[in-house]
């Protein structure tokens, strides 16, 4: 006779790999804190940089235009997000959504750098700084209410935590550093371009919107996989 073998923390007979919740969940707080150092050491470093190397007109000045060209085109794409989402699936809204701040990234690029000073690698830094400063603060809040919510001893936090668990392989806390981090610097490099020959926003658009589309379907498969 086959001995049936009953998961004590589940009740499950299937075979299987069972993770609790709260220990995993202790896991994901430290390193949802570890990121939002690292973002903040990142924004610091950029700025120690710019106080260095740039002419403090060109930092101030990249710096507010990078942060409303980041808050501009994040509106817009969740707007544009929001708008589609009546008609089709979220999975699809967000992509719609994304693409339609990717298709507006470089021409808003063109208006920083149309409205900014003569062409600098400083003013570019600085803008791209300031992009990043929106992008990664937004996401730090993210982060900190998600860390704060896990360790909260309430039903909504073990429902996050349970969730959180179920769906630890489509966690891109990383990558979405990274991703952040690359948008910022091509974003510098786009004001840059375009300061030196705006008709190459006509060039840019198409190429900032591959990018966009490359990256963001990519996540979307892996986040279909495992769910």
């Amino acid at each position: 006779m086959t001995e049936t073998h009953t998961c004590p923390h589940c009740d499950s007979t299937d075979a299987h790999v069972h993770l609790d919740s709260a220990e995993y969940a202790r896991g994901r707080r430290a390193r949802l804190l570890l990121l939002i150092a690292i973002r903040a050491a990142l924004l610091l470093a950029g700025l120690a940089a710019l106080l260095l190397g740039a002419r403090e007109s060109d930092w101030l000045l990249g710096l507010g235009s990078g942060l409303g060209l980041w808050a501009v085109v994040t509106a817009a794409g969740v707007l544009g997000g929001a708008i589609a989402a009546q008609r089709v699936s979220r999975l699809r809204s967000l992509m719609i959504g994304a693409l339609l701040a990717g298709a507006l990234t470089p021409l808003a690029a063109l208006v920083v750098a149309l409205l900014g000073p003569a062409p600098t690698v400083g003013f570019a830094a600085a803008v791209a700084l300031g992009h990043y400063a929106g992008a990664a603060g937004a996401e730090s809040f993210r982060m900190w209410r998600l860390r704060a919510l896990f360790g909260q001893d309430t039903r909504a936090g073990e429902i996050a935590r349970d969730a959180a668990t179920r769906t630890r392989h489509r966690d891109e806390d990383g990558a979405d550093l990274i991703w952040t981090l690359g948008v910022s610097i091509i974003v510098g490099i786009w004001v840059f371009l375009t300061g030196l020959l705006p008709v190459l926003a006509v060039v840019l658009v198409p190429l900032h919107l591959a990018i966009v589309a490359m990256v963001r379907r990519r996540a979307l498969i892996r986040s279909a996989t495992h769910a």
